[in-house]
C-alpha cells in the first residue's frame, strides 16, 4: 500500500500525530487516522505509518473500529481519560 492510498474516496485522513519510539528515528513514523470503508464497513482506522526511502508506509500495527461500536469505544476511552493524573 502506498501513501496515495489516503486519497481514496472511501477513506480520509482525520489527523496525523508525529510519534517516535527507541529504535525509530524522529519523523519516522506516525499514528495516522482515517476514516474509510472497508469491506463495506464504515468505520475509524488507528494505525502507525513508518517512513521508508522518504515514503510513508502503513504497518500492521492499528486498529479498525467499525461504526457499530465506535461510540462504545469513545465512551470507554473517555473514562480512561478520567484515570490520568494531569
Amino acid at each position: 500500500m502506498s501513501e496515495n492510498r489516503a486519497e481514496a474516496s472511501n477513506e480520509v485522513i482525520v489527523k496525523s500525530i508525529h510519534a517516535s519510539s527507541p529504535g525509530f528515528p524522529q519523523g519516522n513514523r506516525e499514528l495516522r487516522i482515517t476514516y474509510q470503508v472497508y469491506k463495506g464497513e464504515q468505520g475509524v482506522d488507528l494505525r502507525i505509518w513508518e517512513k521508508m526511502n522518504g515514503k510513508l508506509f502503513p504497518t500492521r500495527k492499528g486498529v479498525f473500529i467499525r461504526q457499530k461500536i465506535f461510540r462504545e469505544v469513545i465512551e470507554a476511552l473517555t473514562s480512561a481519560e478520567d484515570l490520568f493524573t494531569w
